[in-house]
Parts: structure tokens; sequence; C-alpha cells
């Protein structure tokens, strides 16, 4: 009897852990929920792959490029020094249709050996082998490129970030002459404009004017991203650059004196090493010898003479923006009347160049990363067309190709292209795009140099 019982409750015991096995399984199984991954950067991921090998990470960046239908380059939303991953869609779902290429994303997913570290080491192949994964011509091109699986479609999803929200503010497209006699409207706006690098202040600010004789109106572009500008920067150089206007450091000054009775803030003069020119419409400014050296502004709400039950007056100090962190005393003073641009991605600063330029040496620009304007000549294909400068008497032309399409594009449209140059090379760019170029079509256009875009904004 006590045999038979034993029995009997060692076969339930049998039964229960099956149970709870099954039942494990069965919740284990489903991939379908968003996942959520440690927050990391691309130089931590890049810098030190293995550390990350098999674990759920989120990157926030920019979808670069498709390069098949589960299958995009993510970067970083840097125009210099870019730093990219591969991201792979292994859930069996389809990614969202609205994703576009240039779109700020938020990524979810486990970070993947790349095919050249596979081929290195193939025991990293026993979880995940992306040999297996992408087509012969992706695995050449992107071999040495980190690998994020996602395993839900939901983790590809549009960034909910600041960097997100801003790409998405309405631009005003203006001219640097426009931006330094109007100051006052365009502050806090998002704009657009083109200039010339007049000097490198520092690795994060660059002065960029109209390169003119006589007066040549300049700004301060002042990078507030982690990064560093690139030092290879040439005076001269054109850029296109896309930034929120701020004020400038007299600007900063006067509205700190405005507000000043009310206690909301007051006026901190510049360093002793800097002075002001004299000028009979600037504010009053405290002794510089009897107030600490701290550049212009400090807020100072405990000075209010308001009373605390009352409501605060509005501080418009509050939205300064300060460059004592950038600029020595003496640049304070040398650069006190610029008006300041804040770029916020590094992706909003790319290189200008002529097509005339471009192609007269083409090999200079090679897998160069800038922007060519001009008018759409002829439509070639889905994925390409010709580019002109425009004049009826130009020769100048370059053959533009996307891997997104141009079937939204119409011949006689001017038209601003963000990309890489590269020469013709049909099965290198067919690696590049992952597409087929049929030769029939191209054969007017194999001496021609092409910019591989990435992105093409209609100029109105």
């Amino acid at each position: 009897m006590r045999l038979k019982a034993a029995a009997l409750m060692m076969l339930a015991v049998f039964a229960l852990s099956f149970v709870l096995v099954s039942a494990q399984e069965v919740t284990e199984t489903p991939m379908a929920e968003s996942s959520a991954g440690t927050a990391a950067t691309f130089e931590d991921v890049i810098s030190s792959p293995d550390t990350y090998y098999g674990t759920p990470i989120t990157l926030t960046g920019v979808l670069e490029a498709f390069l098949g239908q589960d299958v995009f380059v993510l970067g970083d939303s840097s125009g210099l020094g870019n730093q990219q991953m591969l991201v792979i869609n292994n859930s069996g779902e389809s990614m969202d249709t609205s994703l576009a290429e240039g779109q700020p994303i938020t990524v979810t997913g486990v970070v993947r050996p790349s095919v050249d570290a596979v081929n290195d080491d193939d025991t990293l192949a026993a979880d995940f082998d992306i040999r297996e994964k992408l087509q012969p011509p992706v695995v050449d091109t992107y071999a040495d490129f980190t690998v994020l699986e996602v395993t839900s479609a939901d983790d590809v999803r549009a960034a909910d970030d600041s960097s997100a929200e801003a790409s998405n503010e309405p631009t005003t497209e203006t001219s640097l002459e426009e931006l330094t006699s109007g100051t006052d409207q365009f502050n806090g706006q998002r704009v657009s404009f083109e200039g010339v690098i007049e000097s490198l202040a520092n690795v994060k600010i660059l002065v960029v004017g109209e390169g003119a004789v006589i007066d040549n109106d300049q700004v301060l572009v002042v990078n507030r991203t982690d990064q560093e500008f690139d030092l290879s920067f040439s005076e001269g150089e054109r850029i296109y650059v896309t930034g929120i206007v701020r004020p400038s450091i007299q600007d900063q000054m006067d509205i700190a004196a405005t507000v000043g009775d009310n206690g909301s803030a007051i006026v901190t003069p510049l360093p002793a090493e800097a002075t002001l020119e004299d000028d009979p419409d600037a504010p009053d400014v405290p002794d510089i010898n009897e107030t600490p050296a701290t550049p212009f502004l400090t807020p100072q709400p405990e000075v209010s003479s308001v009373d605390a039950t009352e409501e605060a007056p509005a501080n418009p100090v509050s939205e300064i923006f300060s460059l004592q962190d950038l600029l020595d005393p003496t640049q304070l003073e040398q650069y006190r009347t610029y008006t300041v641009v804040e770029l916020t991605s590094m992706a909003d600063l790319t290189l200008v160049e002529a097509l005339g330029d471009i192609i007269g040496a083409p090999d200079q620009y090679y897998d160069r990363s800038l922007m060519v304007q001009g008018t759409i000549e002829t439509l070639v294909s889905n994925n390409a067309f010709v580019l002109n400068e425009g004049g009826l008497l130009n020769n100048n032309r370059l053959l533009v190709m996307s891997a997104a399409g141009v079937t939204e594009f119409t011949e006689g449209q001017n038209v601003r292209v963000f990309g890489t140059v590269k020469p013709y090379d049909a099965p290198v760019l067919e690696q590049d795009l992952n597409l087929t170029i049929d030769e029939t079509v191209f054969a007017d256009y194999q001496d021609f140099t092409v910019v591989v875009a990435d992105r093409i904004v209609v100029v109105p």
C-alpha cells in the first residue's frame, strides 16, 4: 500500500513538472511583443562589439539605406565620421511601411557579430549566422558591420526623442544676409542656409560667412552634439547648415539688462581679459573689477523682489543659449555681436560642391559625402535621374541614383541631393544599392560620375 502511494506520488510530481515545463516553454515562445534593451551608443557598441554579443540594446539613429525588405543601415546621424550598423529584421513580420530613409528611428535588438568576425571565429555563428541572412552582394559590402538582430517588427519605430522632434520641425530656408539683419525674427526658429567656412574657432564652433571681400555677413555655428567638428575642414569650403537660431552674446546681455529690474536675472560682465567697445546705446554694466569673472549671464531667482505669493514674471533669459563653456574670454569679445546657430545633429552639416568641380576632378571626390544642387534633366529609371546645373548651355551633368527610388520627382524640378560620389561601376553600384542595373537603359551614362543619394529635397 505504501509502495502504491509512493508510486502515485511520484507520478503526480512528474505530471506537475511536465505541466510547469510545458507552461514555461509556451510563455517563452512568443517574440511579437516589443522587448526592452539596454540603452547604448554607436561608439560603445562598435568600439567593443564582443562585449555586447547576445545583449539586447536600444539605439536611436537615422535609417540611412534599405538593403532589402528586412535589412537596412542604421547610422548615428553624423555627416562626418558616421558610425553605422546593420539591422536585420528576423521576426518574420513586416516592418512599418511608413519608415523612410533619412528618418530618425529607435531600434531594439540583439547585438550580433559581423560577417568578418564570424569568418575569423566560426564559433560566433552558433546562435546566429549572419551569412545565412544576407544576400552575397550585401555580405561583401557590409562584411565589417556589427549587426543588430530585431526579433519583433514593433522594435523598429520612429524616434520620439528631441533629435527626432527637431528634424520634424518646420525649417525656414534663408540666407546669411537675411539671418544677420533680422535675427530677432528668427530667434528660436530652425533655419537652413549656405555659407563658407571662414575659420574654425575650435572643435565645437565654426565661423561661417558669405565669403565676400566687403560686407561679409557671418554667424557662429555652434556644435551642441557629443561629437567634434572634423579638423580637416578647410577655410573657403562651402557648407549647408540646418540649425536653431540663438541670440548673440550682446543680445543676451541686452535681454538680461531689460529683465534685471524685476529680479529675474542680472547682467554679469565679460571677464576682465575682455572689454566692451564704447557704445552709447549699450546697457549699463557693473564694474568688471567688482564682480567675479563669469561670462555673460547668471540667473538670480533668489534676488527677486516679487512677493513669493505672486506669480513670477516671465523670464526670457531662461531660454538663453550660453557660450561660456565653449569660448575663451578673448573669443567671447571677438564674437560678441555674432548671431548664433545651434547645430543639434552632425547630419545637419554638409559640404556643398558645384557639379562642374566634381565633374572636372571626380577622383578627388570619390567616397565623399556632400550636397549638390541642380535641375532634373532626365528621368533614366525608377532609381536614377540626370542632374544638371540648370543653364541652357551647361554640359555639367551627374547621374543620381537612389535605392529608395525617384518616381516622386519630375523632370525640370530643382533639387538638392545629399549623398556620396562614386564612379560608374555597375557591379559595385548594384551592391551598394541592392538593385539590378539594366545595362541597356544605362548605356548612355556609363561615363557619368554618380552620386548615390541618401536624401533628395525639392527646392521651392
